[in-house]
């Protein structure tokens, strides 16, 4: 008993030390991508240098996916589509205390299927309106248009380069030179 205790004790301390590196660049980097993903503001806060409010590139990015939102359901399937993108951290170069990281961006080609769909939503739905369909009917037809569109556009691929810096001993995300392009490639070129 007491060698198993010695043993799950041995393993603990092990762990809670790895806990307490600097970590690395390339994992600074994806914990970025992935709290961009699932609009995680208490990781965004960790590793990213600047603020995430209305004027910084977090900002817009959460204010073009809170805008989509007031189109009802239609808005939050195009929420839930666009922050369906793919990243990957292709190569990272360190510096000393400053690193780029280089994501890979796949995502749909917003920039060719978004013109598509500000044309044909209003439209089918002043059509369904008029026929009398209900409102959850209109909501149903909207979707297919956008899977429908989805399906006929491929996806598009971008690369970013994400500059980090280690701060106060844990690496960072600084965007202060790429956030347009950052912007760009998660919003499929659209943005």
């Amino acid at each position: 008993m007491k060698k198993l205790l010695c043993s799950l004790l041995a393993v603990l301390m092990v762990l809670s030390l790895a806990g307490c590196g600097k970590g690395s660049p390339k994992q600074a980097a994806n914990d970025f991508m992935s709290a961009i993903k699932k609009n995680d503001e208490k990781l965004l806060d960790k590793i990213y240098i600047g603020e995430a409010g209305e004027n910084s590139v977090l900002g817009e990015l959460i204010q073009i996916i809170d805008e989509t939102e007031s189109l009802g359901e239609i808005g939050k399937t195009l929420k839930k589509y666009m922050l369906e993108f793919k990243y990957k951290v292709v190569e990272v170069e360190q510096d000393g205390d400053e690193a780029e990281a280089r994501v890979q961006i796949t995502t749909e080609n917003w920039a060719k299927v978004l013109p598509d769909l500000a044309i044909l939503i209003p439209a089918k739905m002043i059509s369904m309106s008029l026929d009398g369909k209900s409102e959850k009917a209109i909501q149903k037809e909207l979707k297919k248009l956008v899977d429908e569109k989805r399906k006929n556009t491929d996806d598009v691929d971008f690369y970013v380069d994400l500059p980090l810096i280690l701060d106060d001993g844990k690496w960072k995300v600084d965007l202060s030179e790429q956030a347009d392009a950052l912007l760009h490639a998660i919003t499929g070129g659209w943005y």
